[in-house]
């Protein structure tokens, strides 16, 4: 019973650490782009900084862009919750199934495939919001 708890908070924690990154893509417009960072000068009319303009201006940017580091820890984040979530699922199917009639394993077996696939909601709102947002920025 304590490790079917530990995982239901691991998947919430795992839940909430998705929908994080949306709390943090404001700031990245605030940071000073690449371009008006290294591109000053004589150096404004490299083929380095050529790229970097046309990156910026299609909404490449290395944060919050579709490549960015937002996107793509809430891409893993996602995956390991998910695989966490279908294991707890499979699990707690085994469990139900050698439960023998015994009511407590029962309801213990269905309560922990309800968190998981509520965790598993959770998991596709949240990313479905993280993905929403960035491509709003």
């Amino acid at each position: 019973m304590a490790g079917i708890r530990g995982i239901r908070i691991a998947l919430a924690a795992i839940a909430v650490a998705v929908a994080a990154p949306v709390a943090f893509a404001g700031v990245a417009g605030a940071a000073p782009s690449q371009f008006t960072k290294n591109c000053k000068g004589a150096a404004a009319n490299s083929s380095y900084c050529q790229s970097l303009r046309e990156s910026e201006t299609q909404g490449n940017n290395s944060f919050y862009g579709s490549n960015g580091v937002i996107n793509n820890v809430a891409n893993i984040i996602a995956v390991l919750t998910g695989t966490a979530a279908v294991i707890v699922i499979i699990v707690s199917g085994i469990r139900f199934t050698l439960a023998e009639g015994d009511s407590g394993k029962i309801r213990d077996a269905r309560n922990s495939i309800i968190y998981a696939l509520v965790g598993l909601v959770v998991v596709v709102v949240a990313r479905s919001l993280i993905g929403f947002v960035l491509t709003r920025l």
